[in-house]
Order: structure tokens, then sequence, then C-alpha cells
């Protein structure tokens, strides 16, 4: 089997099995070439005993059955190709920052225009979903906006985003640009450039499960300052 093969039944092992008895048994048994043998060993342990604590989602119903996405996802996380944020809060952008909510999370955006402001509060959604800098820009997606009034605009061209990550298949854009901004009509035309979401590549972070108007602000001046609390 393959060296990377390897270091995929060793990252079942390691995040199936509590027992590190067991996952130091089973890890011998595949260095000493015996792959098929340590990942039984694991899984039976694991359908036995349960899974790590936290670790439910990856351990599955001990069947087993890994697909190769969750496979390869596995040795990622193993070998630190793809960390986690739960272990690694996103970070803020040049134009964009996360302020502390009791339930939920607040964006806060700014820029020299309002344009720019509106193109920073959704890279700082997709980047609390996915670290946007694993992003390629390989395609681009098209999204208009319209609303009756500035702040149903924005919450309408960030909601529009968020239908086009949350469907198949999936796009997630490193940057959008705005290229056509009318305040007068209340109306936003964007072209994002990003490519599909792919777990193998993208570390996962925490779903934006929808926009809210919960104290939105929009502040024109200086700065520009945007405030958007999202559902997560």
């Amino acid at each position: 089997m393959a060296e990377e093969n390897k270091v995929v039944v060793e990252a079942v092992i390691e995040h199936s099995v509590s027992d590190e008895n067991v996952v130091t048994a089973s890890k011998k048994e595949v260095e000493n070439g015996d792959m098929e043998t340590g990942k039984e060993h694991a899984e039976a342990t694991a359908a036995c005993t349960g899974a790590k604590d936290g670790d439910a989602a990856t351990a599955g119903d001990g069947s087993g059955d890994y697909t190769e996405e969750q496979l390869h996802v596995y040795a990622g996380h193993e070998k630190g190709n793809y960390p986690l944020y739960e272990d690694n809060e996103p970070a803020d952008g040049d134009n964009y920052e996360y302020l502390d909510h009791p339930a939920d999370v607040q964006l806060h955006s700014w820029g020299p225009t309002l344009k720019d402001s509106f193109e920073a509060v959704v890279q700082a959604m997709f980047n609390y979903m996915t670290d946007i800098q694993h992003v390629e820009k390989t395609i681009t997606r098209d999204v208009p906006a319209e609303g009756s009034d500035m702040e149903s605009l924005l919450y309408n061209f960030l909601d529009e985003w968020l239908f086009v990550f949350s469907s198949d298949p999936f796009f997630i854009p490193r940057e959008v640009k705005i290229t056509e901004f009318d305040m007068e009509k209340f109306t936003i035309k964007s072209t994002g450039y990003g490519e599909y979401f792919d777990l193998v590549k993208h570390p996962q972070g925490t779903e934006v499960k929808a926009i809210t108007y919960s104290n939105m602000q929009i502040h024109k001046g200086d700065t520009n300052d945007i405030y958007v609390i999202i559902d997560i």
C-alpha cells in the first residue's frame, strides 16, 4: 500500500479509538505492513467502546465504513495540512473583524466607500465558514441583489451569497467584487471569484445558518462601518 494510504489508515485509527494502547498496537501493525489487521483491530474496538469525545462525526456508527473523502480529510488533518477552526479561530481581515455576541457572531467591516464595506462584510462571512486563504480563484459566479432600503439591500446581498454557498455545487468565493452599486434604486450586481467547496482542501469552520436584521448598522462616513449579526 502506498505511503499516502498508510497515513490515511493511521489517521482513521487515531480518530476512531479512545484507548491509547489500542491505538499504539494498531499503528504498530500498520508499521509492520499489516494495514488491514491494524485498521480492523481499531474499528472493532471503536464499535465496542465508541469514539473519542467530540469525534462522533469522524468515527461514524462503528461499522468501519469510511468514504474516500473522509479518509483523506483525516489524513490531511493528521499531517497538519487542513487545520480546523475549532483549534484555530478565524482571523480578522484587513477590513473586517469578528465581534463577540452572546449567542451568535457580529461581523464588522469598513472601507473607503460603502461598496468596499459591502464587499468586506461578505468576505468576512465566508471566512467564518472556511479559511478563504485556501480558496483559489478558478471560477466565477455572478450574484445580483436588491432591496427596498440600504438595510434590506445588505441583508439580501449576504443572503443571496449564502444561498450560493449552501446550494449544490457549493461555490465558495475567495473574493467578491461589486460591479454595480446603486444606492438610489437599492440594487447590486456582484461577481465572486473562487471554487467549489471541498472538505479535503478547505478547513471546516462554523456554519452560518442565516443573516439577521438584529442590530444591523450601516454608517456612511469616513470609514463606512457596517455591523451585521449572523446566526450560527
